[in-house]
């Protein structure tokens, strides 16, 4: 087709060609009228040939970039479909690899739990070392059940119905250890049993007390950012009796104290600040988290020796730390606030009333 095209068109501008020949030496050899009227109606029809088969050759060479572009997209999009599967699928082999991993970790530590409980019959000295695997059990607990959600993940409806049964049989083999730790421990010193009961208890008081302080936290933050922070202030009285008893009577104290510098006529930022002072004093508490912050602590120190070593170097180092008196520091660039966890991240600008890009306090992200 594009062949016979190519000829028709070759043939009408070859005819053409000729045409006009013929017309100007008529019109150069003073043929007549007649024969230079009659040239030029021939040229004029094998110009509106070549111009039609001209034509049908460009619609043809528009179909057929056309048709490549077409085959080009399409071919472009399954190596894209390709791309995107290959990915998912690895994607959900490496989901799959730390799922059966951190299922390895929780039965070995299940055999080390039931090994122990079987070689410390009897034995009240071994609740702590108990209470020890028993916190490793909860971690690991932990660990399987974030990466069976990310495996859940890349997962249909069918494929999801057929994996549940596994974080529910790792579950119940968890209620069964924790049990029989809690049966060894009865037996063994009831005592300690009724104070394990009361710091489980005491630990979710604390993780509720927790989230409710978080909330009405980001609550103002929210406000602030449309600069309607004062409209909470009329939620204090609400707040203050959802608080626990215990931090409900330090609250009182502090308002009632003759020296108390709490605002009678508006108490919210000094009850905001009293319940992160409380929400900090409560993590604070945990083993873990003391340890961090520990560690954050001596990185600090670090810089502040270097500080009094090179008074140029400090400058450089200590834009480095977070919330310093420079307040230069970039969030993708500070060394204390890239190792935390995303959680921690959002509660320390957020509890400094500080930007979430340059840490400086006192203005907003938006405005940075």
């Amino acid at each position: 087709m594009a062949e016979d095209a190519k000829n028709q068109r070759r043939a009408a501008k070859s005819r053409f060609t000729r045409k006009l020949t013929e017309l100007m030496k008529s019109i150069d050899d003073d043929k007549g009228v007649e024969i230079v009227k009659r040239n030029y109606d021939e040229l004029t029809e094998a110009w509106r040939n070549a111009a039609k088969h001209s034509e049908a050759m460009e619609q043809y060479i528009r179909y057929a970039a056309a048709k490549v572009t077409k085959e080009m997209t399409v071919k472009q999009e399954v190596e894209l479909a390709k791309k995107d599967f290959d990915k998912t699928q690895r994607m959900i082999n490496q989901a799959f690899i730390k799922r059966s991993t951190a299922e390895a970790v929780f039965k070995t530590l299940v055999d080390e739990t039931v090994h122990l409980l079987d070689m410390c019959d009897g034995d009240k000295d071994s609740i702590p070392a108990i209470r020890k695997v028993q916190q490793a059990l909860e971690t690991s607990l932990a660990d399987c059940k974030a990466a069976n959600d990310k495996y859940f993940e890349f997962l249909n409806r069918e494929e999801a119905l057929l994996e549940v049964g596994w974080i529910l049989f790792v579950q119940k083999r968890y209620n069964q250890v924790t049990d029989k730790i809690e049966s060894h421990v009865a037996k063994v010193s009831p005592e300690s049993r009724r104070q394990s009961i009361d710091e489980a208890r005491q630990k979710e008081e604390d993780k509720r007390f927790i989230e409710f302080v978080k909330i009405v936290d980001s609550g103002y933050q929210d406000l602030m950012r449309i600069s309607l922070e004062k409209e909470i202030t009329t939620t204090s009285s609400i707040i203050e009796k959802r608080l626990p008893p215990d931090v409900r009577k330090d609250w009182a104290k502090l308002v009632s104290s003759n020296t108390s510098s709490v605002d009678k006529k508006d108490k919210f930022p000094s009850l905001l600040k009293f319940l992160l002072n409380q929400k900090r004093a409560i993590e604070y508490d945990s083993a873990d988290l003391r340890k961090s912050v520990q560690q954050s602590v001596n990185h600090i120190n670090t810089e502040v020796e270097e500080v009094d070593e090179n008074d140029q170097l400090s400058r450089q180092r200590v834009a480095g730390v977070f919330f310093t008196i420079t307040l230069n520091t970039k969030t993708g660039e500070c060394r204390l606030y890239l190792p935390k966890t995303w959680e921690e991240r959002m509660d320390m600008p957020r509890e400094k009333r500080a930007c979430w890009s340059c840490f400086k306090i006192g203005h907003r992200i938006r405005d940075c």
